[in-house]
């Protein structure tokens, strides 16, 4: 009796068939065949395949060999690069869906968030570039020649159709269908913006005399560019390490006051030896505007490593209540952590000098004051970083201190000036401490690593161009079994933001 009921509970596989309702046929832009894709398949499918860590270094190289055959690039610049374009292709992709209503991603909606997005002559030429791959698909698709070659030859582009297409899916956790125009258009899109980047970086290079690319080659480029400024650092938020600042000092710091002509000194008299001859000596602002200018041009860190590292390890153990060593449950700092957070720190450092120097020129006053640096934390962006100025202050030297003021362009900084930006900073490296701990744990590590810091300013809304060795953003989990970074946040990390 039971197997008869089970029998007639079953039903017959046309049945089932018939009951799965069909995707509704979509419509694309006339240029292209309406060859619409199916949604991508359940999450443990997609999670095999994005098992290796998204890159784009391969395609980048091919770009610049495209751009300017003579002319390289370094490793850090790559690293940078790679990371500016995945951050880009996820930025475009996020706001993307936003924007969309329906249940298909057309080339109607990326447009318009290109639009959004990009700003002045560089939004009109990637919408051109988009128009132009989409022809070229359509014309490389009828040709016999390329019928069996791939998106991106048949759409004259160097970066995969494919690797956009995965972005714009959100490697599989997105359920919107995708067109095959959408996908093109929005590769041809990010290919124009890393070409434009790389062809002001390479001229810039040219100019340097080198042959290679660097991350100071990078910023200048981006930096010198309205267009590249407003997204990279508007919309983007992103900081390239290494790069340093553009020169530039204020008029207001190069007056100098009108040299008094000295009479003439009367002949010794006979008999008496002749005076001696006085040492050389600058006259007041020069030695000062001589090392703005040098330090402007140096990306080195000024902060020394040892007192920086102390000083780390003494905010964990006083603030934190946790023990620093080698011991097993100590916590420990990765050789790839200390770099790109201490080059972190002291962008941060030069950029409130920068806007205290505004504020004391703004005053008609050459020398910065503790009163200025209060003045930049109570308003604006700086308010964001920290939450007002530590009772104590960061153990570090008051030179290394100083060269970063020199770096910010800043002609006279007093002593107070240079306690009261010590707690500033013990506010920001424990504010990004907290956070980089607790994403730590929350992985059940005890090192800490440029991941969990990359990670930890991006919940803050800052990209940091480092390379990050993890797998490719997928559902569930990475390829070594840890928390997926681009997985939601765990609810004590965002308390920890908040407090």
């Amino acid at each position: 009796m039971a197997r008869t009921t089970a029998k007639k509970a079953a039903p017959a596989p046309a049945a089932v068939k018939a009951a799965i309702p069909e995707p509704p046929a979509v419509k694309d832009v006339p240029s292209v065949p309406d060859t619409p894709e199916l949604p991508a398949g359940d999450g443990a499918k997609v999670a095999s395949k994005a098992s290796r860590r998204v890159s784009f270094k391969t395609y980048l190289q091919r770009l610049l060999k495209g751009v300017n055959p003579k002319v390289g690039a370094t490793g850090g610049a790559l690293d940078s690069l790679d990371a500016l374009t995945v951050h880009l292709a996820e930025t475009l992709s996020a706001r993307v869906h936003r924007l969309v209503q329906g249940k298909t991603i057309t080339v109607q909606d990326v447009e318009s968030m290109v639009v959004f997005l990009l700003s002045g002559s560089l939004a009109q030429e990637a919408a051109v570039a988009g128009q132009k791959a989409c022809t070229a698909y359509v014309a490389g698709t009828n040709d016999k020649d390329l019928n069996r070659k791939t998106k991106q030859v048949k759409a004259s582009l160097v970066f995969p159709v494919s690797l956009m297409d995965r972005f714009l899916r959100e490697f599989g956790k997105s359920r919107l269908r995708i067109t095959q125009s959408t996908a093109i258009f929005a590769t041809a899109v990010l290919e124009h913006v890393m070409s434009k980047l790389l062809a002001l970086s390479a001229e810039r290079a040219v100019e340097d005399k080198k042959t290679r690319i660097k991350n100071r080659h990078l910023t200048l480029a981006i930096e010198n560019n309205d267009d590249l400024r407003h997204l990279l650092h508007g919309q983007l938020s992103t900081v390239v390490m290494d790069g340093g600042v553009v020169p530039d000092i204020h008029p207001f710091l190069q007056l100098q006051r009108p040299k008094k002509r000295k009479a003439p000194s009367a002949p010794a008299a006979e008999g008496t030896e002749p005076a001696t001859k006085r040492p050389h000596r600058f006259r007041p602002g020069t030695v000062a505007l001589r090392n703005i200018k040098k330090q402007q041009r140096s990306v080195d860190l000024q902060i020394q490593r040892a007192p920086f590292v102390r000083a780390c390890r003494e905010i964990i153990e006083k603030e934190f209540k946790q023990t620093t060593g080698s011991a097993k449950d100590s916590v420990r700092f990765s050789a790839n952590f200390l770099t790109p957070f201490q080059s972190y720190v002291e962008g941060k450092v030069v950029e409130w000098f920068h806007a205290a120097n505004m504020l004391a020129i703004h005053s008609q006053r050459q020398t910065l004051q503790p009163k200025d640096l209060d003045l930049v934390f109570s308003m604006g962006a700086a308010r964001e970083d920290v939450q007002g100025a530590a009772q104590e202050e960061l153990k570090v030297s008051d030179e290394g201190i100083r060269r970063l003021s020199q770096r910010a362009g800043v002609k006279i900084v007093s002593k107070d000036t240079l306690y009261r930006m010590k707690q500033y900073m013990r506010t920001l490296v424990t504010a990004n401490l907290r956070v980089v701990l607790q994403l730590a744990k929350h992985e059940r590590k005890h090192t800490l690593a440029a991941k969990h810091l990359k990670q930890g300013l991006a919940l803050r809304g800052v990209c940091l161009a480092i390379r990050e060795d993890c797998a490719a953003p997928a559902p569930g989990k990475s390829r070594k079994g840890a928390a997926n970074p681009e997985a939601p946040a765990p609810a004590a990390v965002v308390d920890a933001i908040a407090a």
